[in-house]
């Protein structure tokens, strides 16, 4: 039987997950500290000017443009510090994952992210008077633009992985279709020099085949089948003559009378078991001259009291006998009186069939 097999099953990365320009940008998060404290020493240096001014504009001065650009032209994800890929070098699924810069959510995560700007830079403010006074090139107004422009900075390294997680997020298969590669320069923000290749190209995953182990089905026992050996006929001894031998032992008290099987084919041998003996008469068999499909009438057994073993002799006419079992039962030394139980004989047939015929003499 051959053996089934399970379909093959086939598992693949994701391409966007394997994207190294999507990591890169989101492990910028990690210079977020180093602006902020730039910033902190900025509005330090500038704490002589009001502190309802320095806030607005740091605010406007860092919050403003990064919006700005995320909403209408989104930061170019394949760029890298002053350098920028070429629209026209970026594959297919890059195009794809460009194009979900643009996707609505992209808009709500900007807006998030500017609220949390703002925060931090409201707990800055709160921080001024506990920071040791810092001299800064330009006086209170150089600090203050030292603070606008950290702050801006700190805004947008915070704003990019922002907006790269939820194309992180996003499974392959419901990415937006390809971005056209016209319209990269005018609807995205592409800062540096264009170049034809910053990092070496990354091809998506192969898919690799999963060579399951066939499913092997569960043997079935067969079930034992019995032959039954058709009859075979029996050759006949060609003496016509009845043999009766038999042995007696008087030394046991009682004895079960024992059966001879009645498949008993061959003339029958004399068996001896203890308190008993067996007494095999030999008729004529079945010649070949009778029908094989004449059907052979059932015996009935019938008990019969006979007074010696010469009663036993068939008659001449060599009848139709089946096999007889006999059981004498008699005092020792001497056979009075034996008790003889054995089937009626049927009536002579001129088509003789042979059977065995066995006494068996129990003597206490």
């Amino acid at each position: 039987m051959q053996a089934r097999t399970q379909p093959r099953t086939a598992v693949a990365k994701s391409a966007a997950k394997s994207e190294p320009y999507l990591w890169l940008h989101l492990a910028g998060i990690a210079a977020l500290p180093l602006f902020l404290d730039v910033c902190l020493a900025g509005l330090r240096a500038s704490s002589t000017l009001p502190r309802p001014f320095v806030l607005l504009l740091v605010a406007v001065a860092g919050i403003a443009p990064i919006v700005w650009m995320q909403w209408q032209r989104p930061f170019g994800i394949f760029s890298l510090l002053v350098v920028a890929l070429k629209p026209e070098q970026l594959s297919q699924m890059q195009r794809r994952i460009l194009a979900q810069f643009k996707a609505p959510i992209g808009r709500i995560v900007t807006l998030i992210v500017a609220g949390l700007a703002l925060t931090i830079l409201w707990q800055l403010n709160q921080w001024i008077p506990e920071i040791r006074l810092v001299s800064v090139a330009g006086g209170r107004w150089g600090g203050l633009l030292l603070a606008m422009v950290s702050f801006l900075l700190a805004h947008l390294v915070l704003q990019v992985p922002a907006s790269v997680l939820p194309v992180l997020l996003t499974p392959d298969s419901k990415l937006m279709p390809p971005y056209p590669t016209a319209k990269i320069a005018e609807d995205f923000t592409l800062i540096g020099l264009r170049v034809r290749q910053i990092l070496p190209m990354v091809s998506p995953a192969p898919v690799e085949p999963v060579e399951l182990a066939p499913v092997e089905p569960a043997p079935v026992e067969p079930e034992p089948v019995e032959l039954v050996p058709p009859s075979q006929p029996v050759d006949a001894p060609a003496s016509d003559s009845r043999s009766v031998p038999a042995t007696a032992d008087a030394t046991q008290d009682a004895a079960q009378p024992v059966k001879a099987s009645p498949a008993t084919a061959s003339p029958a041998a004399v068996k001896q078991a203890s308190g008993s003996a067996l007494i095999s008469i030999a008729v004529p068999e079945q010649t070949a001259s009778s029908p094989a499909d004449k059907p052979q009438p059932e015996l009935q057994p019938e008990p019969r009291i006979i007074h010696s073993l010469a009663e036993l002799i068939l008659p001449d006419s060599s009848p139709q006998v089946s096999q007889t079992i006999v059981t004498i039962n008699a005092p020792a030394p001497e056979i009075a009186a034996p008790e003889i139980s054995a089937p009626e004989t049927l009536p002579p047939d001129p088509e003789p069939h042979v059977k065995n015929t066995i006494v068996q003499i129990v003597i206490p």
